[in-house]
């Protein structure tokens, strides 16, 4: 039978499913977010300038002061150039020459630090840039571990998807939970940059697919009238996993120990399997009827719940994350009622074109911090109000058959932004909106596109193919926003 028709007399939200969202998929989730951007921290660049050679009785500030070029940066700022330095005698220079060497500087030929970087790190404040000297000629070696980062991650939740509909949500969750340990811990051991690179790839390769298992249970275990409380819930847990980050990066500065420290709530999951359930809408896809009717009498016998970008902003990097966590909170707040009220469609188009629309406005503010940043916390909150409408219309839209198939291919698309946004970040060093103008853009034209959906409010979801094949692209239907309520085409299908 239709489990959706099933859930009615067993209870779409008892206590049963109350119990696993609380105590379970919530606390999976909270530190989704911990491993998919402590890295843009363990690679933070601190201030640094060439390492210059010492000259007796003559204080290091004197020396700086004059042997390096003054450079504007882009807030139009004078400030110690990163990677140049006077071509001076040093080994021939003394005190009693200083006044003679400042005056004639200017005149002199500037060339690339000979003697490498000192950096401006304190002793509990440092960064895989700082150990490794990664920066003037090798400062994309960061970009490009964060889009290995990222194309790792596509891959895996590739092949994530196989593995969750082959062999069962719950275990795909525990397979991918040791990878991700074990390369989290061992990210914290690397010894130089190549094996760093290289355990966070094995943690990549996990990053987007770990969030996978709780969401779709806890989309597959209650009726279709809680899927949108269920999904803001998730979506609220994943937020607040980017707050604490916030706490974790500020409270821990070295780099070694923020990669302990991170991973750490990820070992506290094991904790889980006995309680973790498979989830039966699976079961039955499966044919397993017998290990789904144990759950289902589970549920019946208790029945009576932009981040690569904001550390480049400017300003204190640790407040524009923390900010850019916390502004998603409030988020919820008219989000959960619109998509009751006016649908997914209609939510996801509203909340794509308000979100790039502020990106592409901060071009006009590009010399403003504070409105820059104001107007990127409303476009994250626009991308974050998507991040939560369009993977719940996609679990809506794809059959249980698929759906860790589909949700993961969803995913791998969605993760061509990870991969190409540190390139952008990076060619837009020299022009700070840029990312944003980008993202913008791409925003306005997904939130126009995404009202050729078809509408998914109150719809029973699809168990096989043929039940997903009678859905069809709406293109005449996107102004009739659907009634709280109504159930569609899809009400008496979908039977196994």
């Amino acid at each position: 039978m239709d489990f959706d028709e099933l859930l009615p007399h067993i209870g779409e939200f008892g206590k049963y499913q109350k119990l696993v969202l609380w105590f379970v998929l919530f606390p999976a989730v909270f530190p989704c977010g911990f491993h998919a951007y402590n890295q843009l921290f363990m690679a933070r660049v601190p201030e640094h300038w060439c390492r210059l050679p010492s000259i007796p009785n003559v204080h290091e500030e004197v020396i700086k002061n004059f042997s390096i070029p003054i450079e504007t940066s882009l807030d139009n700022k004078s400030r110690f150039s990163d990677c140049l330095m006077y071509d001076l005698p040093y080994d021939s220079l003394g005190s009693d020459q200083l006044e003679r060497a400042n005056l004639t500087k200017t005149s002199l030929e500037t060339v690339a630090c000979r003697n490498g970087w000192t950096f401006l790190v304190e002793e509990t404040r440092d960064s895989i840039i700082s150990e490794w000297n990664l920066v003037c000629t090798k400062s994309f070696s960061s970009t490009l571990a964060l889009i290995l980062f990222g194309c790792s991650g596509l891959i895996g939740n590739y092949i994530f998807g196989y593995v969750q509909d082959g062999l069962g949500r719950k275990p795909a969750f525990f397979i991918y939970l040791i990878v991700q340990c074990l390369f989290g811990v061992a990210t914290a051991l690397a010894d130089s940059f190549l094996v760093w690179v290289l355990m966070r790839v094995g943690v990549g390769f996990t990053v987007p697919a770990i969030l996978g298992t709780p969401y779709v249970l806890a989309v597959e275990l209650v009726g279709p009238k809680e899927r949108t409380m269920v999904t803001v819930l998730i979506n609220i847990a994943y937020s607040v996993s980017l707050v604490g980050l916030a706490l974790v990066v500020y409270a821990v500065r070295s780099w070694r120990w923020m990669a302990l420290a991170t991973a750490a709530p990820f070992l506290a999951l094991f904790f889980t399997w006995p309680v973790l359930p498979e989830s039966p809408r699976w079961l039955l896809a499966q044919g397993r009827i017998a290990e789904a009717r144990e759950i289902l009498e589970k549920i019946a016998s208790v029945y009576v719940g932009l981040s690569y970008y904001a550390p480049a902003l400017g300003g204190d990097e640790y407040l524009n994350f923390f900010l850019a966590g916390a502004v998603e909170l409030p988020t919820y707040l008219f989000l959960w009622p619109a998509m009751e009220r006016l649908g997914r469609r209609w939510t996801l188009c509203v909340s794509m074109v308000v979100g790039g629309s502020s990106c592409l406005a901060t071009f006009l503010v590009q010399n403003n911090y504070v409105i820059t940043l104001a107007l990127y916390c409303v476009g994250k909150m626009g991308i974050s109000s998507a991040f939560v409408v369009l993977p719940l219309m996609a679990s809506e839209l794809y059959p249980t058959v698929v759906r860790g198939l589909g949700m993961s291919l969803s995913s791998v698309v969605g993760m061509l932004g990870p991969i190409f946004i540190p390139l952008v970040n990076y060619l837009g060093s020299d022009m700070l909106t840029l990312p944003l103008i980008v993202m913008g853009a791409l925003l306005v034209i997904g939130g126009a596109c995404s009202l050729l959906l078809p509408e998914t409010l109150n719809e029973h979801l699809p168990q096989t193919l043929d039940d997903a094949e009678k859905t069809k692209l709406d293109f005449c239907a996107c102004c009739v926003p659907p009634r709280r309520g109504e159930s569609g085409p899809r009400k008496n299908e979908g039977r196994v």
